[in-house]
């Protein structure tokens, strides 16, 4: 998602050398300022000549790939001569798949598995897919605790997910994702992805093997 910002020179004399556009007054709540945006496809000149104007693309990439709420943050651009401009952006994520917030970590004793219900929502009012899901036990950060696995699970009221299905609009699916601890002390991470011709994403889980 992108914002084009247009800067103008109102003054009659050329700025000073134009700074690199300010992002630390965009955060998005619960991460660092400004980490979710960047700077596109300008067409800003080391200076700006009387009465000329540039643009820029604000470009929002937010690290979580989920709905949240919106929110405004403080834009700043600097010359010396010319002073600071200050623009408001207002910022929203809203994906046509929504995951619920990502599970915590799994932790599993030698015999006793660790397993957690993922739900996927398609939050449009058409059909989406079909979706190709994939599964990718990335390995272990240190040693090699135990193994992951997506399944299903019949039991629970929100139905399974599976791969190559079509989500109709407002519907909701589920995987059953399970963390087997094999070797006792460890972690391992694993990777749920799914895509279709419009929609990408994507979601960590870690485990912990304990002893």
């Amino acid at each position: 998602m992108s914002q084009t910002i247009t800067i103008t020179n109102t003054g009659t004399a050329p700025t000073g050398t134009l700074e690199l556009p300010d992002l630390s007054g965009l955060d998005e709540p619960g991460g660092a300022p400004g980490a979710n945006f960047m700077v596109s496809s300008s067409t800003c000149p080391s200076s700006l000549a009387a009465g000329a104007s540039c643009q820029f693309d604000l470009v929002f990439t937010p690290s979580r790939h989920q709905n949240s709420a919106p929110w405004t943050g403080d834009l700043t651009e600097t010359a010396s001569p010319g002073g600071t401009a200050h623009v408001s952006v207002t910022a929203q994520y809203t994906s046509k798949l929504v995951f619920e917030d990502r599970p915590a970590t799994l932790i599993a004793t030698p015999g006793a598995d660790a397993a957690t219900h993922f739900q996927i929502t398609n939050s449009t009012a058409g059909d989406i897919g079909p979706i190709d899901f994939n599964f990718t036990v990335i390995g272990g950060m240190v040693n090699v605790a135990g193994t992951f696995t997506a399944t299903t699970d019949n039991g629970v009221a929100i139905p399974p997910c599976s791969d190559m299905m079509t989500l109709h609009g407002g519907d909701s699916c589920q995987w059953l994702v399970t963390y087997t601890n094999v070797t006792g002390s460890g972690s391992n991470t694993a990777r749920l992805t799914f895509d279709t011709s419009t929609v990408h994403g994507s979601v960590l889980f870690s485990g912990v093997g304990s002893p």
